[in-house]
């Protein structure tokens, strides 16, 4: 009797891409309505700025990652919540923001590389903070609904905290999770922490083990932090990841991360066969945010 194949299966993750944002990703393809001259809506693409034109070129190579390391597996896609920039500071907005739909319109153009991908069958959508996403996640269901509408063949759910089981193997997803740490040295200590503390109080509860990944977003960083223990008798790893945003540092996150020199992008691609993780592969970008120059 011939064995059966293992499925192989690529769940990706990727957070705050704060649609909208001029310091955020936005797609060269982008097409936004603008007056004319004779009271007509026309089409136009909004400029990229500086920060934008070279994100874009790091999500289209990550993407070119992902369709290398998928091959013709299915890859199952996870957005962790703030996929578009809201009204907060409104000063450094793209388009016509009364408008209503323009940030959903950018979110989209977005996340079309992804979306188009012919082995992506499953999308889970992330509710992340309402100054965002909007009360009771309006935007999200917005995005939603959209993608449903143009890609017909994908199975499109929203709720704010997944557990997805895979093949068996389960990952918890939701938007909000730990700080990365205030310290290079301290880094991942907090997340650890609360991993520990998911792991313990989930057994504490229901006799059960916890899910073996928990992805968290919100605060930009990347941070990957494994945890192995004891439970009843038999050992088990378990594995908290923070992703990074799709971002850039505005005045607000300025004053918020005391002038941080540096910024990570990218999304997380994790490989499972068989209901076993194999690797988490990491996309990431590192900018340093400094102005150099010999005086």
């Amino acid at each position: 009797m011939t064995k059966k194949k293992s499925r192989r299966v690529i769940f990706l993750a990727l957070a705050d891409l704060h649609s909208g944002h001029t310091l955020a990703l936005m797609s060269p393809d982008t097409i936004l309505e603008e007056e004319d001259e004779h009271g007509r809506f026309v089409p136009y693409s909004p400029p990229l700025g500086a920060l934008q034109r070279k994100l874009w070129p790091w999500f289209v190579g990550d993407v070119e990652k992902l369709k290398a390391l998928a091959g013709k597996d299915e890859i199952i896609v996870a957005l962790l919540g703030d996929l578009v920039q809201g009204k907060k500071h409104r000063a450094l907005l793209v388009g016509p923001q009364e408008r209503a739909g323009t940030q959903v319109t950018i979110a989209l153009a977005n996340l079309a590389p992804i979306l188009s991908l012919p082995n992506i069958k499953k999308v889970r959508i992330l509710g992340g903070t309402a100054a965002h996403d909007g009360i009771g996640m309006g935007t999200s269901l917005a995005i939603a609904k959209a993608i449903r509408a143009m890609y017909p063949r994908l199975s499109v759910e929203v709720m704010y905290h997944l557990d997805a089981s895979i093949d068996g193997l389960h990952i918890d997803s939701a938007h909000h999770g730990p700080p990365p740490g205030s310290r290079v040295h301290l880094e991942g200590n907090i997340a650890l922490a609360k991993l520990r503390d998911i792991v313990s109080s989930y057994h504490k509860r229901t006799g059960e083990v916890a899910a073996r990944i928990h992805l968290r977003a919100h605060r930009h960083v990347y941070v990957s932090v494994p945890y192995r223990t004891m439970i009843e008798g038999a050992e088990y790893d378990f594995e908290m990841v923070l992703l990074p945003s799709w971002s850039g540092v505005g005045d607000f996150a300025r004053q918020v991360t005391q002038s941080v020199d540096s910024q990570e992008f990218g999304m997380v691609a994790i490989e499972i066969v068989g209901g076993e993780l194999i690797k988490l592969h990491p996309f990431i970008h590192v900018l340093d945010l400094r102005s150099r120059e010999t005086l």
